[in-house]
């Protein structure tokens, strides 16, 4: 227990100075202007090789945080947000281009990349693929927000943003078939097969999910219009609970039940709303 309870310690006051540093560093870059985004990552990596050359100068750096932690409470604030800022429309009229880019695109870079990490490392094809296709499936919040701060075209943040919004379920199915390659040691017709199955329920499952939890917190908002505080709650409630149940309840995409369900419901609410 007491273990437990240094651990949380470790980490609360690890992320506590990680938000002061980038508090730290965003007024800097500001009257620098340079990109934040990129700026965290060089002082991320700088920091980094401190911490291991000169431990003691840095107590605590070696705390670590669970991929859990990350994907159910970090995540699924970003990701919402995201949503809630997608044009629904803009998507649609470039629903081929987005498409592209997270089928083949994807593919195309899980290749690429299993294929420069097997020439220099000379690990097995197939491990270099699975790890090609967990580090294309990237989540576009701090490119978006690079974008934004540097005035791009907004066409090219709806394309970053909706290429992630389907290359998950495209990440995770090329995933499957690459271990059961893996575990099997051969392409079989039951592990493709198996693989297209798998798709077709993560991607159609977040969007059923989603539309469902979307649509019960809209009619639920739609019932609170004059207390702003239970708005708030109900929608705070609808990004984590919706994420939790694809991906804990369902075993679909939490990302696509994420974009759905803020579409459906918490938008349609927004345009009425006085918040």
């Amino acid at each position: 227990m007491e273990e437990s309870i240094e651990h949380l310690e470790e980490i609360v006051g690890g992320t506590v100075a990680l938000m002061l540093i980038a508090a730290g560093l965003l007024a800097v870059v500001k009257k620098l202007k340079l990109p934040f985004t990129v700026m965290l990552v060089v002082v991320g990596m700088g920091l980094t090789t401190v911490a291991k050359m000169y431990p003691h100068l840095i107590p605590g750096a070696d705390f670590e945080i669970s991929p859990g932690l990350v994907l159910f409470v970090f995540l699924p604030a970003l990701i919402f947000e995201s949503a809630f800022n997608l044009d629904a429309r803009h998507l649609w009229h470039n629903i081929w281009p987005v498409l592209t880019l997270a089928v083949p695109g994807l593919l195309l870079s899980t290749f690429a990349i299993g294929g420069i990490v097997w020439a220099l490392t000379g690990i097995p094809f197939s491990a270099c693929v699975l790890l090609g296709s967990i580090l294309s499936a990237t989540d576009p919040v701090s490119v978006v927000s690079l974008f934004k701060k540097l005035g791009a075209p907004e066409r090219l943040t709806i394309l970053v943003e909706g290429e992630s919004l389907f290359n998950d379920a495209t990440a995770i199915v090329l995933a499957t078939i690459v271990i059961g390659v893996v575990e099997v040691g051969d392409v079989t017709r039951s592990t493709l097969f198996g693989g297209v199955i798998q798709f077709f329920v993560v991607f159609f499952g977040g969007l059923v999910v989603g539309g469902v939890l979307g649509g019960i917190f809209g009619w639920l908002l739609g019932k609170v219009t004059e207390d702003p505080h239970i708005e708030i709650t109900l929608t705070t409630v609808v990004a984590y609970m919706s994420f939790i149940v694809a991906e804990a309840g369902f075993h679909v995409s939490g990302w696509m039940l994420l974009r759905r369900s803020e579409q459906i419901g918490v938008r349609s609410f927004s345009k009425s709303s006085p918040i």
